[in-house]
């Protein structure tokens, strides 16, 4: 089992419920790395390019224009043919303490960006970036939904976001 130490002490939440989930995740990964110098105030919103009619949000449209504005923040999009492999790489992440973002299929609803904070044997751990408490956003799937969701998509499951030092 891994963990990303005092994950638990970054609490981030989503404010525009409807497009805002990768600019939150990116936020909760600036904010767990400590980065100096940003104004979370307004953070999910500056980055939130469908709320502002620039284009639709993604992991690299939103990636780049944080980066644009603080290049200090750099990610890596991380695409996987392979749920196996996508897996292996997130479990390398956490195990050597690199935060990073997994779109979650909901029923019914498009993807759910959210940070992965645990990788345990046959499952991980994310937080939703819903909840006033990091007990209340906390939600474990299992690798086979995982797989699942990556098989079976049409696309959306197949990438992660990847924290990258400057």
């Amino acid at each position: 089992m891994s963990i990303l130490s005092n994950y638990e002490n970054t609490l981030v939440i989503q404010r525009n419920t409807k497009t805002g989930c990768i600019p939150t995740a990116i936020e909760w990964m600036v904010q767990y790395m400590q980065v100096g110098g940003i104004d979370f105030a307004t953070f999910q919103e500056d980055f939130d390019l469908e709320a502002r009619g620039i284009e639709g949000n993604g992991f690299g449209s939103v990636a780049a224009a944080v980066s644009i504005s603080h290049p200090n923040v750099q990610t890596a999009h991380i695409h996987f043919d392979d749920a196996d492999a996508k897996l292996l790489r997130i479990r390398e992440c956490i195990d050597g303490q690199v935060p990073c973002v997994l779109a979650v299929l909901q029923i019914g609803q498009p993807f759910h960006a959210v940070p992965i904070v645990e990788a345990h044997s046959g499952s991980i751990a994310v937080l939703w970036l819903d909840a006033g408490s990091i007990e209340g956003q906390r939600r474990e799937f299992t690798d086979e939904e995982i797989k699942g969701w990556h098989e079976n998509d049409g696309g959306g499951g197949r990438d992660i976001l990847v924290w990258e030092e400057t």
